[in-house]
């Protein structure tokens, strides 16, 4: 082969390994390679990939078959897995992560995941925090594994046999409902956002709350990000009730009452970017800080110079 396999990594059932591209510079580089069998949902795996030609994913260097299986070459993204991140804080080995970080890194995710839902017609399906690389340069997750992604015009189910972690899973992947879309992505990111800000799933069922059996019963028994983070009076009203208010409409059960488009989900995490950023948003000692700052060059201006 040739590259060099340093060690296989664990991926929804799929072979997965890391190895170095020798003829990729004097010390070589790492690569992600995957290994799959020839099938059509390998076929389809690979046209997925192959229109991920986005800053933010990573890119697929060559794809090629031998000894009866097909193997994919892609750029290494390094970094720990969200999973592997998020258990780190639990154990308090990691400060939990602010929320105006978490919005960043979740807006970012977004703005990615608009370029593959409505430009490439691609949904993921398999959106869980060990699908997630944060990476640090820069700071942001990095979507891999697109083993169960599928192409719009071809289909709107996922393969049979496709995998995914009922705790992140749309309910209409745990119904296994015919028609299946975009929308199973949001609920997925929806499930993580609400787990980096507060440290728990929603809906505290571990994933089933959305299951027929019991959606009727929990439908309105989310409780909202804002009531379980300490900090929250650090951060104005306006941005609180718009993460409130992006997160409960992610995680809506049935996917007709999400965002009806990617555009309109991208533009409301706009919107409370917005408001973090303007002046206005300055809370806390800062907020006091300002106001110190013009109540001194207000007394400035009315106390009279020494000549």
């Amino acid at each position: 082969m040739r590259y060099h396999i340093l060690e296989e990594l664990g991926s929804s059932g799929r072979r997965r390994y890391r190895a170095t591209d020798p003829r990729a510079g004097f010390s070589g580089e790492y690569r992600a390679i995957l290994d799959l069998p020839n099938t059509t949902a390998t076929r389809q795996h690979v046209r997925v990939l192959k229109r991920l030609r986005n800053a933010g994913l990573p890119r697929v260097i060559e794809s090629f078959r031998r000894q009866g299986r097909t193997w994919v070459v892609m750029e290494w993204i390094d970094g720990p897995t969200l999973a592997n991140y998020i258990g780190r804080i639990r154990n308090s080995r990691l400060s939990q992560i602010s929320v105006t970080e978490v919005f960043r890194l979740i807006r970012r995710l977004a703005h990615n995941l608009h370029s593959i839902h409505r430009r490439r017609q691609i949904a993921h399906g398999d959106i869980k925090p060990d699908n997630l690389i944060v990476a640090s340069d820069p700071s942001r997750l990095v979507l891999i594994d697109f083993g169960s992604a599928w192409l719009a015009e071809r289909t709107m189910q996922c393969e049979p046999g496709d995998g995914f972690h009922a705790a992140y899973a749309a309910p209409e992947l745990q119904n296994s409902d015919r028609f299946v879309d975009w929308r199973c992505d949001l609920f997925s990111v929806g499930v993580i956002f609400y787990e980096l800000l507060t440290l728990q799933l929603p809906y505290n069922m571990g994933g089933k709350a959305g299951r027929r059996q019991y959606a009727a019963h929990m439908n309105d028994k989310l409780i909202l990000p804002s009531r379980l983070r300490p900090e929250m009076k650090a951060l104005p009203q306006s941005v609180w009730q718009g993460i409130d208010r992006i997160t409960a409409r992610m995680l809506v059960f049935n996917p007709d009452g999400r965002y009806a488009t990617p555009q309109a989900w991208l533009d409301d995490m706009d919107s409370v970017d917005f408001e973090i950023r303007r002046p206005s948003s300055l809370t806390g000692v800062n907020a006091r800080f300002t106001r110190l700052v013009a109540w001194l060059a207000d007394l400035c201006r009315e106390t009279p110079t020494h000549g």
